[in-house]
């Protein structure tokens, strides 16, 4: 039988615990607003792409879309999107300007990838080459064939890793990233952060028994 105080010792370190991962987690936020130098782009309407492998690990997989030739991962709300093949080769990187309010999307059609910005900017690439950009008002046309929510269905997250779903339901990771960016994930993330503050109310009520 466990008795008071190692109760009450064991109650504070896992205390202490779960405030490091909820800071730590933060922190990771922060760290992801200031992206790597050779994914740092100054201005809107200029995008970096970098072939030189990079893993973005400050974040959590924001969405995943595919075409018949390459898979594309939006990672965060920062600006950058990694291409790889479909079977998870990497291919390269893309980085936009990213201090803006808002979200980013991305797209796949017909050869082409979209990406659209926090201020609903759209830039434009094919074959891994930076084709143009345009401004909210000019892309409002375009826009309107673009299917920004058809997210693929052969290519899921899971546990922050990307799964590739083949045509008998069988998943296989092909790009596997650390377990602890789940709680980086957009909403699952906030509420596995939710959940942690609250198990440290239970734990502070706990102790004052």
């Amino acid at each position: 039988m466990v008795n008071f105080s190692t109760k009450h010792t064991w109650l504070f370190v896992l205390l202490i615990c779960i405030i490091f991962i909820i800071i730590a987690t933060f922190l990771l936020d922060k760290v992801g607003e200031n992206k790597p130098t050779e994914l740092r782009v100054a201005s809107v309407g200029v995008p970096a792409i970098v072939k030189r492998g990079t893993d973005f690990l400050c974040t959590g997989v924001r969405q995943v879309v595919n075409d018949k030739q390459n898979l594309y991962v939006l990672y965060g709300n920062y600006g950058v999107v990694q291409a790889y093949d479909l079977n998870g080769n990497y291919l390269y990187t893309i980085s936009l300007y990213n201090h803006q309010n808002g979200r980013f999307q991305i797209a796949a059609q017909n050869g082409f990838l979209y990406i659209s910005d926090k201020l609903d900017n759209l830039y434009i690439f094919k074959a891994g080459e930076f084709q143009t950009f345009q401004e909210r008002d000019l892309a409002k046309e375009l826009r309107k064939s673009i299917d920004f929510n058809n997210n693929s269905t052969s290519y899921i997250v899971k546990s922050s890793s990307i799964w590739k779903v083949d045509s008998q339901n069988k998943e296989n990771c092909i790009i596997s990233r650390p377990f602890f960016l789940v709680l980086l994930q957009n909403q699952l993330g906030f509420f596995i952060r939710i959940g942690l503050i609250i198990v440290i109310g239970v734990i502070l009520l706990v102790k004052k028994q």
